[in-house]
């Protein structure tokens, strides 16, 4: 997996007593490391600063059709559900989602997420979770538990210093895992297969029944009393449903955008049907 920026831009929102650390590590990048892109810190203390920034990365990304490509750090408070931000209001993963995924559209799935957050590797549930939209991110950095703050400065040093000096996102990820192996790197294809198997496994058994139920609880009772057997109702879903598992190269390719930009197939790897 090789990675092309344009520019790093750092989100940080962080209470006035605590460490500014977003400030430190851009001050490190660009005084220390010299990193060969700009490095840019944007304060977000709320919300809606937050997102409203994500919007504004896309409109500049797209007057640029493309050609501008934003990789983002974050510095926030979180959890497995989502952001907490310095105004104590609460992002989750659901909310961000949309907008990361406008964003990364419009680079042709280029975005790279690197999270100076707690549990911040549950963010790819907001793509593994939606395997049928394409992925609000290309790649995404961070740890899956609680991690020590004292090493942070350091690690994201030695991987920005790797990965924005020769483009290779592994080795970058690798010296990131040196000091906080809590740390890992996903890739869209990645991302892909684990929000698939969350799908095929409930396609089967138990599972499937339980989803033909609630489907079958949306309908209405005029579409009710037009359906000769609600049995045969039940079945019609249940085959739909294990249907789409025969189309998982179709969807795949939705997913990393290949049907949208074929160009940009061959940096992704072939996933086979099953």
């Amino acid at each position: 997996m090789s990675v092309n920026v344009s520019e790093l831009v750092i989100l940080h929102s962080l209470a006035r007593h605590e460490t500014q650390t977003g400030s430190l590590l851009q001050e490190s990048l660009n005084t220390i490391h010299r990193v060969p892109i700009p490095v840019t810190l944007v304060d977000v203390p709320t919300a809606d600063s937050f997102l409203r920034l994500i919007e504004h990365l896309q409109m500049c990304s797209e007057k640029s059709r493309g050609a501008w490509i934003p990789m983002l750090h974050f510095e926030i408070h979180g959890n497995p559900e989502g952001f907490g931000l310095a105004s104590n209001e609460f992002l989750p993963w659901e909310t961000i989602a949309p907008y990361l995924r406008e964003l990364n559209v419009t680079v042709r799935n280029s975005i790279v997420l690197v999270l100076g957050v707690c549990s911040g590797a549950f963010a790819m549930t907001a793509a593994a979770n939606s395997p049928f939209e394409p992925s609000p991110f290309y790649g995404l950095v961070g740890p899956d538990q609680p991690v020590p703050a004292a090493y942070l400065p350091d690690a994201f040093e030695a991987f920005y210093a790797k990965l924005l000096g020769t483009g290779d996102f592994v080795p970058a990820v690798n010296s990131l895992r040196q000091y906080l192996p809590e740390y890992g790197g996903y890739d869209t294809a990645t991302l892909f297969r684990l929000g698939w198997s969350k799908y095929v496994e409930r396609c089967r058994g138990e599972q499937l029944a339980e989803r033909v139920e609630r489907i079958v609880g949306r309908i209405s009772d005029a579409q009710i009393a037009g359906m000769p057997v609600i049995a045969n109702a039940r079945v019609a879903i249940a085959q739909q449903i294990q249907e789409t598992v025969l189309h998982r190269d179709d969807h795949y390719s939705h997913f990393i955008m290949t049907d949208i930009y074929p160009e940009i197939a061959e940096r992704f790897p072939v996933i086979h049907s099953t």
